[in-house]
């Protein structure tokens, strides 16, 4: 593992989360039967490296015996950590108990130095490596930063084992050992209240007794929707009214061998669905135990304190695979989507990212309209939580001046409630630079000022979250039509391309300086990566398609694409257009 501190190369500091894990007893079974346990090794560090990638982590050594992989939050690590341990366990069911190859995995959060070569370095290396041997074979060990990070976010609960006093470290270490159940099952002794401190100030914590702790996935810079429960309904638990739970997905190829696709199916879409702002996705641990259990849609939404079911099948034939997909609301049972897709297994990889984002892209849209819907019941209610559900479910809507207004409206009276909230910050400066650019004149005074306001807004949120991809389309727009600084401009479009790389509407953003740069060809290249993302595009990418290929003289083409745009509702005066 890298622990040596002498630094030569360029360095970089982060708090990142350390996964360290080896071998118990690794020479005892090289002795016994050297090329089972290399056979065995292999296994095992295949399905290390996809929970790894699968919740978002990186892996740095496999050197040996051993896995060390960093992950930006506590709660993918952990995850990872509780997948592989469940799923290696599974594997070797059929094992005789002395040729068993367990892993010890130790979790601590820290500050680690990162070199250019993707190698890390530090005491936070190093505590994760001493927790590893702390662990017991089979188990996981964490550390008290780690526990105060995702106590109750997990399918496990924690076994106070105090402070450690540790090789190499010059504190003692409290450690916690990680014990697999259902979340919330842990005697109150054992599982007590988590102090959060997360980077936004709007994030009120809110702790449930049951079967869930719904919060925001961590590393969003989202502020929660918390919404107390009544006193008619005292024993229910609040549901966040964008959470969801992907089911482990159903092989049904025919063979047993192949599950494996479907379960990692299952993990990298729960990991990607994290991606949508404001969602509570429940861990895949936890996920993995309702496989087995025969409930209704409704039942586990209750169960689980969850709005929304996704789960799947995978088909198989031959070497061509087709997978199906479905979300429900867990209030009615209604089926509110579905698709199916095919591919090769030759190219699993491949058809797994293009599913998993696809359908990322897909269920987003269709999880926030059915969520605002229900905020509309609460005639009474000004809250926050409805203003912004409200004005996200109309922004899906094509856009005209009435709904910007609109959403204007709403965000403006959020901002009254809360207002360095940095989301409605942002919201409002999105909103207002759309409604200028897309609507207005570029010599029009008052969509100047909307400009120059927008500005203002965005920087105040960026201070806040620099996170939030609004904050640099408002940016853009207004380097472009304010200060006519065109490089400044596509900087801050390539920014929200970095923040948001899976969402189309970023690639369709970044199109339009190429097209305003006499680049036609750049632009449709972007915009079939939209598309590839998005099949069922909108009037918007249509609209940008058929602009570029009159630029670049493909008439034909042109008229294709402008009357799909027009077919999808399409009203802007100019393109390309901002979204």
């Amino acid at each position: 593992m890298n622990n040596d501190k002498t630094i030569t190369e360029t360095q970089r500091h982060h708090l990142l989360a350390i996964l360290a894990a080896d071998v118990a007893g690794y020479s005892r079974l090289m002795s016994l039967d050297d090329k089972a346990t290399v056979a065995a090794l292999d296994v095992a560090r295949a399905v290390f490296r996809e929970q790894i990638l699968a919740h978002r982590g990186r892996v740095i050594d496999m050197s040996g015996d051993s896995v060390l992989a960093v992950f930006d939050t506590a709660v993918g690590a952990v995850d990872t950590a509780l997948v592989v341990q469940q799923q290696l366990a599974a594997a070797l069911s059929d094992t005789p108990e002395d040729r068993r190859m367990r892993f010890r995995i130790g979790i601590h959060v820290g500050d680690v130095i990162e070199k250019d070569d993707g190698s890390v370095y530090g005491d936070g290396v190093n505590i994760a490596a001493r927790l590893e041997g702390l662990a017991e074979p089979g188990g996981v060990t964490v550390s008290r930063a780690v526990q105060g990070m995702v106590e109750l976010r997990v399918a496990a609960t924690f076994e106070d084992i105090g402070k450690q006093i540790v090789k190499n470290i010059a504190q003692p270490v409290w450690a916690y050992r990680l014990h697999l159940g259902a979340v919330g099952a842990a005697p109150a002794a054992t599982v007590k209240a988590s102090a959060i401190t997360p980077r936004n100030p709007h994030l009120r914590r809110a702790a449930f007794a049951g079967a869930a702790l719904l919060i925001l996935a961590a590393g969003l810079g989202s502020w929660q929707f918390w919404r107390p429960a009544s006193s008619a309904a005292t024993n229910e638990v609040a549901v966040n009214p964008l959470s969801i739970l992907v089911l482990p997905f159903a092989n049904q190829t025919g063979d047993a061998q192949k599950a494996y696709v479907a379960d990692a199916l299952t993990s990298s879409i729960s990991a990607d669905l994290n991606r949508i702002r404001d969602a509570f996705v429940v861990p895949t641990a936890t996920a993995f135990t309702y496989r087995d259990k025969t409930m209704t849609v409704q039942q586990i939404g209750k169960d689980a304190a969850v709005r929304f079911v996704l789960q799947g099948s995978v088909l198989g034939s031959g070497e061509q695979l087709r997978i199906s997909a479905q979300l429900a609301d867990t209030l009615t049972g209604r089926q509110l989507w579905n698709e199916t897709f095919e591919g090769n297994i030759g190219k699993l990889f491949e058809l797994q990212d293009l599913v998993t984002t696809r359908i990322g892209n897909s269920i987003g849209p269709a999880m926030v309209i059915v969520a605002a819907q229900e905020s509309e019941k609460h005639v009474s209610a000004t809250s926050v939580v409805d203003l912004m559900l409200r004005e996200r479910a109309l922004g899906i809507k094509p856009q005209s001046v009435a709904n910007l207004v609109q959403s204007e409206a709403w965000l403006r009276e959020a901002l009254k409630q809360e207002p360095e909230n940095p989301q409605a910050l942002a919201g409002l400066a999105y909103t207002l630079s759309l409604h200028a650019r897309n609507f207005m004149e570029a010599d029009d005074p008052a969509g100047k000022a909307m400009l120059v306001e927008a500005q203002t807004l965005a920087l105040r949120a960026q201070a806040i979250d620099d996170t939030l991809p609004g904050i640099y389309v408002a940016l853009s727009v207004h380097a472009r039509r304010v200060l006519h600084d065109q490089a400044a401009a596509r900087r801050f479009a390539e920014k929200r391309l970095t923040l948001e790389p899976k969402n189309p509407t970023s690639y369709n953003n970044l199109s339009t300086y190429d097209y305003y740069d006499g680049e036609p060809k750049k632009a449709i290249e972007l915009l079939n990566k939209a598309l590839s993302l998005y099949p069922k595009g909108n009037s918007i990418i249509f609209a940008s398609l058929s602009s570029a290929y009159l630029m670049l003289g493909d008439n034909k083409a042109a008229v294709e694409w402008g009357q799909k745009a027009v077919d999808a509702g399409h009203k802007l005066w100019d393109t390309p257009a901002e979204m």
